[in-house]
């Protein structure tokens, strides 16, 4: 008896198909993981601000004083070795750029008693937008970059307020 021969696989059209949801999917899945991982930097940098400001009011607790001014950039502030860890503080933050301290620093036209910056280099560029710092802001405090615990100083740099 002669059986037809059946062919086994996929059609053209089905493969289209295939590929044509699957590119869908896609085009959806890419912008919600880009927002999780915009989320999880603001999250590590409001966890960073945080941890290093206690570890400032610790040590100016205990020794009466903020440390000294540290310079800028990447250096570790001083008499700071038992109070943070110097790879978390050194290493390039989530937006670019690095931590810096400033005691009696003047940003906007106001000097303040303690801040952490975030400071950026050629080699180290701050890559952040305004939308971005200001949701940063609205989970620390009130999402106003003019006001408040974390703003925007000169330059438009990012400050933590830790002591006025």
């Amino acid at each position: 008896m002669w059986q037809k021969n059946k062919k086994s696989g996929f059609s053209l059209l089905e493969l289209m198909a295939v590929v044509t949801i699957t590119g869908f999917l896609i085009s959806m899945a890419i912008p919600a993981a880009g927002k999780v991982l915009q989320t999880t930097r603001n999250n590590i940098i409001i966890n960073d601000l945080k941890v290093f400001a206690g570890a400032f009011h610790q040590y100016a607790g205990e020794t009466g004083l903020f440390p000294d001014d540290q310079g800028s950039g990447d250096s570790f502030p001083p008499g700071m070795e038992n109070y943070l860890m110097e790879t978390a503080w050194t290493r390039k933050t989530p937006i670019g750029g690095n931590y810096n301290w400033d005691k009696n620093a003047s940003h906007a036209g106001t000097v303040y008693e303690a801040i952490i910056s975030i400071v950026d280099s050629p080699e180290n560029e701050i890559i952040v937008t305004m939308e971005q710092l200001g949701q940063i802001d609205s989970q620390i405090d009130d999402g106003d970059l003019s006001n408040g615990q974390f703003r925007l100083g000169r330059r438009n740099i990012p400050i933590y307020i830790v002591s006025n």
